[in-house]
């Protein structure tokens, strides 16, 4: 019997959130027939300014296994990640949940990422085959040209360097890890966080790459899953101007964990 729990930022995602949600509770009744339980489901609402508050309160009365903690003010990605891996540990303790029998799944609110491929997340680590399974989304022109080149291209370049493995996507933020080994790394990010915003006056963009680093420098077994496409409804095509912010961020992320 394996507990799971997955956690998700979540900003301005009112169109979104009640299909993920109601999604995940489908993808757990087919779940629990392997004997993967699906103990809670977390987002961190990052001070959003639709509705995505008041849509989150609705389906915890329906979704037993929801869970929604706001922050008053928009902090930003990466306090939103860190925080929900510091709620999901924390529930999991006081849950009495055995950590080497559960599972950590973070993943997107904005449906990129689809509830239908946890099962094959977290099928090499419950097979026994990896500690750490990341799944990586195959981008084309739907996305725009230049960032679809610009995943395959780096993501390739810097997963082979620090994953040991080819990974057409840059910065992927939906992976799967046992409970012990989470624990141990978010520990660990929450201070590198800090001093990563004391050395480059910024948050650490691309926290989930750093994470994923920090296990196979661990020499913790990492597999990888091809995702399925975007569903063309929620495929956001992205600006040059994000591109170059992109860019700017793996500059000073390759640096930091160069050491």
């Amino acid at each position: 019997m394996w507990s799971l729990i997955v956690f998700c930022p979540a900003h301005n995602v009112e169109k979104s959130i009640a299909e993920l949600v109601e999604r995940v509770s489908r993808v757990s009744k087919e779940l629990k027939k392997d004997c993967v339980i699906l103990k809670i489901m977390l987002v961190v609402d990052d001070g959003s300014s639709d509705s995505t508050k008041e849509i989150l309160s609705a389906l915890a009365k329906k979704h037993r296994f929801l869970r929604a903690v706001r922050n008053r003010t928009n902090k930003g990605p990466v306090f939103a990640v860190l925080r929900g891996m510091a709620l999901s540990i924390a529930a999991a303790k006081r849950m009495g949940l055995n950590l080497e029998k559960t599972i950590f799944v973070r993943m997107d609110s904005d449906l990129e990422h689809q509830p239908e491929d946890i099962p094959r997340v977290i099928a090499p680590v419950i097979g026994g085959k990896a500690d750490v399974c990341a799944g990586w989304l195959p981008f084309d022109s739907r996305s725009g040209k230049g960032y679809a080149e610009f995943n395959r291209q780096v993501g390739s370049q810097d997963s082979w360097k620090f994953l040991g493995l080819r990974l057409p996507q840059f910065c992927p933020g939906f992976y799967a890890m046992r409970g012990r080994w989470f624990a141990a790394l978010a520990a660990r990010l929450r201070r590198e966080a800090r001093l990563f915003r004391k050395r480059y006056g910024a948050d650490m963009a691309g926290i989930d790459f750093a994470l994923l680093a920090r296990a196979n420098e661990a020499g913790w077994k990492i597999a990888e899953v091809k995702l399925r496409k975007i569903q063309d409804r929620w495929v956001e095509k992205k600006r040059g101007k994000k591109l170059v912010a992109y860019l700017e961020h793996r500059k000073k992320l390759v640096e930091f964990l160069q050491g």
